[in-house]
């Protein structure tokens, strides 16, 4: 099925969206695709694994639908995008999902979001405090998406 838009257009159109999410909060890959229209949430994917380093687009703020950061076939960039989050104030569960109502850029979360009983409660403790797993190492602060922009093996 062909696309209203080319590739070159529609992907700056992602990138536009995308650039327009705030610090500290996250959208899903489907959200972005259907404020762009006439793509796919893989066509996102695939585009903000196309962003060259120090794009200024903010692709760690775009997530799966499950509250979570989708995984990559190997290599570290899963883990950047969790430490960039982190570094923005983004909280995630125990579980390592994302609470779309504390940190969800649009208003409604996504129709497939998991129940709010697998999110972080509304008292739960402040950014400062992450939840990370007994091997992770400790937010980085001197990571930026111009440092870290996606990894080459998603290209």
């Amino acid at each position: 099925m062909p696309h209203e838009t080319s590739p070159p257009a529609l992907y700056e159109k992602v990138r536009a969206v995308v650039r327009r999410i705030p610090c500290g909060q996250v959208a899903t890959y489907g959200q972005i695709a259907q404020i762009v229209g006439g793509c796919t949430p893989r066509m996102v994917g695939y585009c903000l694994a196309s962003l060259p380093p120090g794009s200024g687009v903010p692709w760690q703020r775009v997530i799966n639908s499950q509250g979570r950061i989708s995984p990559r076939a190997g290599g570290p960039g899963a883990e950047i995008q969790r430490q960039l989050l982190l570094a923005e104030g983004v909280a995630f569960t125990p579980a390592g999902r994302i609470s779309f109502r504390r940190f969800g850029w649009l208003d409604t979360p996504p129709p497939n979001a998991p129940p709010d009983d697998d999110q972080l409660p509304d008292d739960a403790a402040p950014p400062d405090d992450h939840q990370l797993p007994d091997d992770a190492a400790p937010p980085d602060d001197s990571l930026t998406p111009d440092d870290h922009p996606p990894p080459e093996y998603l290209k």
